[in-house]
């Protein structure tokens, strides 16, 4: 009777590693199939998101029908388990908060790889967007890793999701200086851009003066994958025409 028990059990046991163990090869299949078909229409942080929770639904779907066939009690592993999890969050609230943050911000989309954003004081182009974080790739190539929940506390500026961007500069000249010549140069540099979007004009304001100089404000359209080129190259015609001109200027971007 005893040999009889132990051999069914046994057999439970072997058919219950089996099943397992196929169940795995054909949910990581079906999951990848999925994935491809979605490829096309979903971005790739939304693909790795679907693909992460549907992977480990179904895993603990087949384990507890698993431990099921081989006699276990599901109600009391699940019981286990509540407890275990509430543990475990109590441990990791920071974790927790940040792959919350992460999903809210892969189903929003609003942010992508490839996009430059700005978050304060940090600054890149996002190269991996993740469950707990997202990587940055700042203009002094370095990688900076920013915790999901800092993103959906604060403020970021999507700077390329738009086409073109408004680069402001502004200008500072001497009070002898012809307001007439000022704006002819600041013109003539916007016309001589190769970066500039010229099918809106340039637009040039007074902004205020002191007792010795002028101030301007001149705002130009560019690309804006072409941002930090186009400042340089706009500051640098600015720069040798006033040389030229022998017009005392000063010129930085505002934005």
């Amino acid at each position: 009777m005893v040999e009889n028990i132990l051999l069914w059990n046994g057999i439970r046991v072997a058919v219950s590693l089996l099943i397992c163990f196929i169940s795995y090869f054909i949910v990581r299949i079906g999951v990848q199939r999925s994935t491809r078909m979605l490829s096309s229409r979903l971005p790739s942080s939304s693909l790795r998101l679907l693909d992460f929770f549907l992977l480990y639904a179904i895993y603990a779907l087949v384990v507890g029908i698993t431990l099921n066939i081989a006699g276990f009690n599901i109600a009391a592993l699940l019981g286990a388990a509540g407890v275990f999890g509430v543990a475990i969050g109590f441990a990791s609230q920071t974790a927790i908060s940040n792959i919350i943050s992460g999903i809210f911000l892969m189903l929003e989309q609003s942010l992508r790889v490839g996009d430059v954003i700005a978050c304060g004081p940090i600054q890149g182009r996002i190269v991996d967007i993740g469950l707990l974080s997202m990587t940055l790739k700042t203009i002094e190539n370095k990688l900076v890793r920013v915790p999901n929940e800092h993103l959906i506390k604060n403020t970021v500026l999507n700077l390329t999701v738009l086409k073109q961007r408004v680069v402001i500069f502004s200008v500072s000249v001497s009070n002898a200086t012809d307001s007439h010549v000022v704006k002819d140069l600041l013109v003539s540099a916007w016309e001589h851009m190769a970066l500039a979007s010229k099918d809106k004009a340039i637009s040039i304001s007074y902004v205020a003066s002191s007792e010795d100089t002028i101030g301007y404000s001149v705002n130009i359209w560019v690309k804006s994958a072409d941002v930090p080129a186009a400042k340089s190259e706009y500051i640098e015609l600015c720069s040798q025409a006033a040389l030229e001109k022998k017009v005392p200027l000063y010129i930085s971007p505002k934005s």
